[in-house]
């Protein structure tokens, strides 16, 4: 399971149970864009979210050049994700195992979803 900067700010606010059940069958993995997302926090726990994330096994970050040809591909532009987002649904397309995004942003569901990537998505509809 990659677990994008929406799902790790609220688990370090309030423990997600599926993160901590993640975690502990070590079935989480990292990206190091997240891993930037979370270092740009201005809370005091920025760096804490920062190195939690750093310390885990990394899904294979994907050439630029393909998250711009996927972007392109599928027409995520004007979708509602950015750069990263788009980032972390190429790594879990390129991956050699699956890999599930968990992600509490609507359009990151949405986008990932209609080009075949699995997304973990407990937060109510609305």
């Amino acid at each position: 399971m990659l677990v994008d900067s929406s799902a790790w700010v609220h688990h370090f606010r309030a423990p997600d149970p599926l993160i901590e059940a993640m975690l502990a069958r070590m079935l989480v993995r990292g990206h190091p864009d997240v891993v930037g997302e979370l270092a740009m926090g201005r809370n005091p726990e920025a760096s804490i979210c920062r190195d939690a994330v750093l310390d885990l096994p990394s899904v294979d970050l994907v050439e630029r050049s393909m998250v711009r040809a996927l972007i392109t591909h599928h027409g995520m532009n004007g979708q509602g994700i950015g750069w990263v987002d788009a980032g972390l649904i190429a790594a879990c397309l390129q991956s050699s195992y699956p890999v599930a995004i968990y992600t509490h942003d609507r359009a990151m569901i949405r986008v990932a979803r209609s080009v075949g990537v699995t997304t973990i998505d407990l937060s109510p509809p609305g």
